[in-house]
């Protein structure tokens, strides 16, 4: 075996992983298109910007589920608003959207970490184990 992951749990954020990647790289324009691209985006920051304060918070629950649930719940209400406003809600925007949420907040809670100073920011992958 190449690969031996004795944690299932760890396999969690690479789910959402295969299931984006043909969606985001099949020609379809509907999946690919800059509105799906900003979804993901907002996914990914909500996500992890939702797990990097519960931790800042020392939250005891499941933080990656809080924090993907929360970012989720916004992306529902965005669609209801949009459904509401003209009528253009869209299941796709919804799951581009969850799929951003729960990768960044697992990959937050797996030690990716935003490292911001006055002169710089960077990006660092830290985990104890």
């Amino acid at each position: 075996k190449l690969v031996m992951i004795k944690n299932k749990a760890l396999l969690i954020p690479i789910i959402p992983l295969l299931v984006a990647t043909p969606l985001l790289c099949t020609k379809a324009s509907e999946w690919t298109s800059p509105d799906k691209k900003l979804h993901l985006g907002y996914g990914v920051a909500i996500g992890g910007v939702s797990a990097i304060a519960l931790n800042f918070a020392e939250y005891r629950g499941n933080r990656p589920l809080t924090a993907a649930l929360f970012c989720t719940s916004i992306g529902a209400a965005k669609e209801v608003y949009d459904e509401i406003d003209y009528g253009g809600a869209d299941y796709k925007d919804f799951l581009v959207t969850g799929i951003g949420c729960v990768t960044s907040s697992y990959l937050v809670d797996y030690g990716l970490n935003l490292d911001v100073r006055e002169d710089y920011v960077q990006l660092e992958w830290k985990k104890e184990f």
